[in-house]
């Protein structure tokens, strides 16, 4: 825990489209107390990622050009339950949210309209007690 009373999440990113992962990358840096661990742009790379730093948190897109964001969720919550997911994605129909939320994310937010949101729920996040490890 740091001297403001905020511990310092370590998070992965994953999203495919670069200039997105380097904006949300700039503000997570900027505008919250967490450790970015990695930011990748594809499934393989995010399992591999996820399995070598074990973040704390993950900000993941569902739209990855070699797999799917949701099977990354449900590997991520199959081996590590209370790691914090927030999905940031584009898809904004209802049934995307419903499978982010089945396969156990803890957040869903759409690009285009809660792309800030992410890093308030990231400040929440560090400041909040530790979540148990089973």
């Amino acid at each position: 825990m740091s001297a403001s009373g905020t511990r310092r999440p370590t998070v992965l990113v994953v999203e495919d489209h670069v200039s997105v992962r380097r904006r949300l990358c700039d503000m997570l840096a900027t505008e919250t107390p967490v450790q970015i661990v990695a930011d990748v742009g594809s499934a393989r790379e995010a399992i591999d990622a996820f399995e070598r730093f074990r973040p704390d948190a993950v900000v993941l897109d569902l739209g990855l050009p070699d797999g799917s964001g949701v099977d990354v969720l449900r590997r991520i919550k199959g081996s590590a339950p209370f790691c914090f997911v927030i999905v940031l994605t584009q898809f904004d129909e209802p049934i995307f949210a419903g499978l982010a939320r089945a396969a156990g994310a803890d957040c869903f937010f759409h690009k285009s309209t809660q792309f800030e949101r992410v890093a308030a729920v990231l400040i929440e996040l560090a400041q909040a007690p530790e979540r148990s490890q089973p």
